[in-house]
């Protein structure tokens, strides 16, 4: 498989999505002590700089492998991190993964919804995935917002579908299909 990372092409005038520098290390530690994002995702809580440093030796080995990516979310203006968006792909089936995460201080501005539906197309055109899945926890009504503003379906719940933190927690799975994006 070859490597993966988002092209540059990955904008459109509001954001840019562009793979994480060491840089963004000290920004991000602070952006994921948000309460929210420790609530809905299972980014640990509190989030430290071994968390970060951890997370980015991982990112490269899934990248490198060509099986993910998570990049992050930023200003097509000023390059400021505004969030973070990960794919992850499944080639035996044609199938992807998409997950992101917003800065609290940006919330309620469009950026996952952007995040997702620039992610959408390239995984479709691009890498010629053939079905998007977004999971959100039961209960998350902005990230189920997000989805439905992309076009994605909601398919039902997935009782004890993964552990997070610990403990096993239902999930509700959307899927969109190339000809469905919004």
């Amino acid at each position: 498989m070859a490597p993966l990372s988002p092209p540059a092409s990955l904008k459109d005038g509001v954001i840019a999505i562009r793979s994480w520098r060491h840089s963004d290390l000290p920004p991000l530690v602070d952006l994921l002590q948000d309460p929210a994002i420790a609530r809905w995702t299972g980014i640990p809580a509190p989030y430290s700089r071994r968390e970060a440093k951890l997370f980015f030796k991982t990112n490269a080995r899934q990248e490198a492998m060509g099986v993910g990516t998570d990049s992050a979310i930023v200003s097509a203006t000023d390059d400021d991190i505004l969030g973070g968006v990960g794919l992850k792909l499944h080639p035996a089936h044609s199938t992807a993964e998409v997950g992101y995460w917003v800065a609290a201080h940006m919330r309620r501005r469009g950026i996952a919804t952007r995040a997702v539906r620039l992610m959408a197309r390239w995984a479709f055109i691009d890498l010629e995935v053939k079905r998007l899945e977004l999971l959100t926890n039961v209960g998350n009504e902005a990230s189920e917002g997000v989805a439905k503003r992309c076009g994605f379906q909601r398919e039902g719940l997935l009782r004890s579908a993964r552990v997070m933190k610990g403990q096993r927690v239902d999930l509700t799975l959307f899927s969109l299909l190339p000809e469905e994006l919004r």
